[in-house]
């Protein structure tokens, strides 16, 4: 009779299949803030009420940054703030 090969798992016998966690950078992106009605209001594609919706401006053209900030039935800032990002590979 032989003896079974014991077999270690691949994870074991395998160092470089192990990933590392990836890397985080930080960018400052802005966004604008908006406060509605709370009958609510649609505005440049978008349904405001009373809870406050957080908007990138990056995701929006400059017509429709100004038509939520010109409307007077939404209260609205613009806000820079942190945002966590992978790093890419060099």
């Amino acid at each position: 009779m032989t003896d079974p090969v014991e077999k270690k798992p691949a994870a074991a016998t395998d160092k470089a299949a192990e990933k590392k966690p990836a890397a985080k950078k930080k960018r400052e992106i802005e966004v604008l803030r908006v406060v509605g009605p709370e009958i609510g209001r649609r505005r440049a594609g978008h349904a405001f009420g009373k809870a406050e919706v957080e908007l990138r401006v990056e995701d929006l053209t400059d017509a429709q940054v100004a038509a939520i900030q010109s409307d007077p039935l939404l209260v609205s800032t613009i806000e820079t703030r942190s945002e966590d990002v992978e790093a890419e590979d060099a």
